[in-house]
C-alpha cells in the first residue's frame, strides 16, 4: 500500500473516532498507541450467577475442536490456521456459539498464565481464576445476546471444574464491550496502567472499590448499581 494511502486511511479513522467518541476517548486512544495504556479488570463470581440454560435447536454452544478450525476462520478471516491449531494444542480453550450450525460468536479462555496483548504483559492467574478474552460476534448477529449465551455455558463448564471466578479486561474506550460485560454481570475490581517511553516501561495496578468506581465516568453503568445498594 502506498504511504499516502495509508496516511489518508489513518487520518480518516482518527477523524471517525473523534466524531463518534469525542475528544477524551480520541486522546486516550492516541496515547494507547504511544506512551500510556490502561484497562479495567473485571470479575464474575460463578456461584453468584448460577447456570441458566437457554439452549435451543437453533443456538448451541460448545468448545472449538481442531476439526472445526476452518469454520472458525470464516468468522475470523484475519487469523491463520496454524496459529489457531497451536493455541488449542497449547491448552487454550475457545468457546463458539452456533446459529443453525454456523459459528456466529467466539471467545477464548485461559488458566494459570495469560499474555495480555493490549499491555504486552503476562499475568499469573489465581488457581481458581479463568481469564476470558477475544470475545467476538458476527456483526449480523450483534444484539442477540450471543456473548451472554457463551458466558452461561462457560460458567457451567468452569464451575463444574472447580473454578470460582471468570475475569477479563476491557479498555475504557470500548463502550460496546463495557455494556456487554455489564449485562452479563461482571464487576470492575481494578485498573491496569502502563507508561511506555522507548524501552522503558512502568506498570501499575489500582484497586477499585464501590466508592472509587464513581471517579471513573467510563464505569457509569456500575454507578447506579452502587447507588441502589447504598
Amino acid at each position: 500500500m502506498k504511504t499516502g494511502t495509508t496516511q489518508n486511511h489513518l487520518l480518516s479513522r482518527a477523524l471517525a473516532v473523534l466524531r463518534e467518541e469525542g475528544f477524551i476517548n480520541f486522546w486516550y486512544r492516541t496515547l494507547a498507541y504511544t506512551v500510556y495504556r490502561r484497562a479495567f479488570y473485571f470479575e464474575l463470581i460463578i456461584a453468584e450467577h448460577p447456570h441458566v440454560s437457554h439452549a435451543s435447536p437453533q443456538i448451541t454452544v460448545s468448545l472449538l475442536t481442531p476439526e472445526y478450525i476452518e469454520e472458525y476462520l470464516i468468522l475470523h478471516p484475519e487469523e491463520y490456521l496454524e496459529n489457531v491449531r497451536a493455541r488449542l494444542a497449547a491448552g487454550g480453550q475457545c468457546f463458539v456459539v452456533r446459529q443453525n450450525g454456523r459459528i456466529v460468536h467466539s471467545g477464548w479462555a485461559a488458566v494459570r498464565n495469560v499474555w495480555i496483548t493490549h499491555l504486552s504483559k503476562e499475568i499469573t492467574l489465581a488457581p481458581d481464576e479463568v481469564y476470558t478474552y477475544e470475545s467476538y460476534t458476527d456483526p449480523a448477529f450483534r444484539g442477540h445476546d450471543m456473548a451472554l449465551k457463551k458466558n452461561e455455558y462457560m460458567r457451567h463448564f468452569f464451575g463444574n471444574a472447580g473454578y470460582r471466578r471468570l475475569t477479563g479486561i476491557v479498555t475504557p474506550e470500548n463502550k460496546a464491550g463495557l455494556r456487554a460485560i455489564n449485562k452479563i454481570g461482571y464487576k470492575p475490581i481494578g485498573i491496569f496502567k502502563q507508561f511506555r517511553v522507548g524501552p522503558w516501561r512502568y506498570d501499575s495496578w489500582v484497586d477499585l472499590t464501590p466508592a472509587s468506581i464513581r471517579h471513573y465516568p467510563e464505569l457509569k453503568l456500575w454507578h447506579s448499581e452502587q447507588d441502589d445498594r447504598s
